[in-house]
This record gives C-alpha cells, structure tokens and sequence, in this order.
C-alpha cells in the first residue's frame, strides 16, 4: 500500500510541475477584425500588421481580407498590453487603427480597420481658367512696367 501511495505521489508530482511549466508559456495570440470602406466591406485588401511590446515591434505583412472582409491573424510572441497597429491598403484607399493584445488568458484583439479614398486635389475648369488670366495680367503688366522705365 505504501509503493502505491509513494507511486501515485510522484505522478501528481510530476503532473503537477508539467502544468506548471506550461502555464507560463505563451500562447499564440490571434487578432481578427474587418475591413471597410463606408457600410461595405473590402475584400482582398494588403495589410501591415504590427505588434509593438515594451522592448520589441513583430510585424506581418502578408495578411490578405478575405472575400467577406475580415481577416485573422496571429503572432506566436504578442503579450496582454501589446500594442496593435494595423494598416489596411486596397488601390488608392488606405486606412489605419489601433488596438491593444486582450489578457492573457484570450491572448486575443479584434481591430475593425476602416478605410477612404485619398484624396487627390482637382484643378476644376474655372479654377485653371482664372489662374490662366492672373498669369497672363502679371505678365503684362510687368512688361509694362519695364517699358515704362526704358
């Protein structure tokens, strides 16, 4: 009776500092989220998605939406305060948020990222036309100027 209590000790022992060991590892923490532009969601857009700890920065960079939209990732290394940034790019329009690594416990961040057109400054016809003029009366009217003075 006494090898046996001496046995089942050492196996709770051993069990014991096994799940010890294993409960400070750190497990993979995920980060999902979708990507929009007004009430749509943006299908096949690239994303940089970066996980910035107190001493280190862990970026992906081939993170793809999907055809819904969303998208999920995950870091093997991406503790609870780490901050999140996630930049989304499709064509011209781009978008960029931010969020914090979920407790410990989840290891987990949904960051909804949306994004705009950017925009590009337009020369509207009557805006050219009077530019046209202006120049053209400075023109003339510094050649006036320097003939007055000859």
């Amino acid at each position: 009776m006494f090898t046996k209590l001496k046995a089942m000790s050492a196996v709770f022992a051993v069990s014991g500092l096994t799940s010890l060991l294993f409960v400070g590892s750190a497990a993979a923490a995920s980060i999902n989220g979708d990507i929009t532009q007004g009430t749509s969601k943006v299908a096949g857009a690239s994303m940089i998605i970066v996980c910035k700890t107190a001493t280190k920065t862990y970026t992906h960079t081939t993170v793809i939406s999907s055809s819904t939209g969303h998208y999920n990732d995950s870091f093997s290394t991406c503790p609870d305060g780490s901050t999140l940034t996630i930049t989304a790019t499709k064509g011209n329009a781009s978008g960029t948020a931010y969020g914090v690594m979920g407790s410990a416990s989840a290891q987990h961040a949904t960051v909804n990222v949306p994004i705009g057109m950017v925009a590009l400054p337009e020369f509207k016809p009557l805006a050219a036309v009077a530019a046209g003029i202006v120049s053209v009366g400075a023109l003339l009217l510094i050649r006036k100027r320097s003939a007055e003075t000859l």
